[in-house]
């Protein structure tokens, strides 16, 4: 199935602020509703997508792509797709909808929690994280909603616990056939640890960051040509922190407000060769620190193919070129090629591979208030060991230029994890993860082993 849809959870990563690779097989929960143990995410990338959680299949949609399912059932099916209702939760019946609450707790020791090679410091992370989703059951639209949050503390470095929240509640409503409209809000407190990438290295804590976003589209999904509009405003809110004299760290600096839209489009010129298309602009407010003013606009302009070889391979690839330019006359604008690409084939029945390129300029700010470019590419497998423990390997390389600075990074990473699958109410999980991290300037520079071991408690 090569749709718009896919495309967008090419280009969907957690949010630039949070660092590096993030192996959820190993019980690492990112702010969402998501299972804990989701596919390893090679690339730290900036390919934030703000229009992912809306909901964009149509009725038309879901009955052309029943030909699909009967083919998963004879066997063309990725690990991550397979049947596997004996391990998840029935959740509680309130109604016309479906509760389902969670509970995971992660334990890693981190041999650098810092992520700076000056000052390296090992500890072990604990993180609960408590959720809870309310899905609608209604026939024909949808209505969605989820809490969740994270309590996360260090055996013996306290001042670096924090605790994070975020609520989203999401909808569609199938007009017709062929139609879909859809709408997203997302609010949240999420913290950019000590280290992070874009965090400045001077923090002595982790820099709290509110996030909120509405986002609403349209679709129409019908024949050979589809296409979904959508816009956004979104807004990220950081606050000041101590600095490692003592001082405080001002971050007014880095707050950001964005408003945008984006008008994705594909052709079906035959069963399983369809043509993308993608354009997307948006008004950014980042008045930056003293004189330096990163006020602007950004286009991205996509246009590419997603293919089926057959039901076992298959290719996703847009390219095109992305403009940042700023309203003040002594910043140069930023331009450059743009790309997001995806390999899916499928070796065996339990085997998985898949590989993954992106180019992106990031909308969110730094240290300093500027954007950034990143480029990264990976791979990772899916391995069904047995039927209720699967197991996952990726590695991955990101090359990111700070725009606002001579900065350049290069991330390397590796990861592994395992996830067994008691029951249907609890999930065990374990993994270990590697993150090496080059700069032109040597604060940033790092090394991290993570070994983490979980559990999730779900209903």
């Amino acid at each position: 199935m090569t749709t718009l849809a896919t495309y967008r959870a090419l280009m969907t990563r957690p949010a630039p602020a949070l660092l590096g690779v993030v192996v959820s097989a190993a019980g690492l929960t990112v702010l969402s509703a998501t299972p804990a143990f989701s596919q390893v995410n090679l690339t730290q990338g900036s390919g934030y997508d703000p229009y992912s959680e809306l909901i964009t299949e149509t009725i038309a949609r879901r009955e052309r792509n029943k030909d699909y399912y009967i083919q998963k059932q004879r066997g063309a099916t990725a690990v991550d797709d397979e049947n596997r209702k004996f391990a998840a939760p029935d959740g509680l019946h309130v109604g016309q909808s479906f509760v389902f609450p969670s509970l995971s707790a992660t334990s890693t020791y981190d041999d650098n929690i810092f992520r700076s090679d000056n000052n390296k410091q090992s500890d072990l992370r604990t993180v609960i994280a408590p959720s809870v989703r309310i899905r609608s059951d209604m026939p024909r639209h949808q209505l969605d909603f989820s809490l969740s949050g994270r309590i996360v503390t260090f055996m013996d470095n306290s001042d670096q616990n924090h605790e994070d929240y975020n609520a989203n509640l999401r909808g569609a409503l199938h007009f017709d056939h062929a139609h879909t409209l859809s709408a997203s809000l997302i609010t949240g407190l999420s913290h950019e640890e000590r280290g992070g990438q874009t965090a400045p290295f001077n923090a002595a804590e982790p820099i709290p960051v509110f996030h909120h976003r509405v986002s609403a589209g349209i679709t129409r999904d019908v024949g050979r040509l589809y296409g979904t509009l959508s816009g956004r405003v979104e807004r990220w809110d950081y606050q000041d922190v101590k600095a490692v004299d003592g001082s405080k760290l001002d971050q007014d600096h880095r707050d950001l407000d964005a408003i945008g839209a984006r008008l994705l489009m594909g052709y079906r010129i035959s069963p399983g060769f369809e043509v993308l298309g993608s354009v997307s602009g948006n008004r950014l407010e980042n008045k930056g620190v003293g004189v330096q003013d990163f006020d602007g606009n950004h286009v991205d302009v996509r246009a590419g193919i997603a293919l089926e070889a057959s039901s076992l391979l298959k290719f996703e690839f847009m390219a095109g070129y992305g403009v940042r330019d700023f309203d003040a006359a002594d910043k140069e604008a930023i331009s450059t090629s743009v790309f997001g690409g995806k390999v899916e084939w499928l070796p065996t029945r339990k085997m998985t591979v898949r590989g993954k390129a992106e180019r992106n300029i990031s909308d969110s700010p730094d240290a300093n208030g500027g954007s950034y470019i990143t480029t990264g590419v990976g791979a990772e497998l899916d391995y069904e060991i047995y039927h209720n423990v699967i197991g996952r390997a990726g590695i991955g390389y990101d090359n990111s230029e700070f725009t606002s600075s001579n900065r350049e990074d290069d991330t390397i990473s590796a990861g592994l994890g395992v996830q067994y699958l008691y029951s249907k109410n609890m999930h065990f999980s374990a993994g270990y993860q590697y993150i090496q991290r080059n700069s032109n300037d040597p604060n940033f520079d790092a090394t991290n082993n993570r070994f983490t071991v979980g559990a999730k408690l779900q209903f």
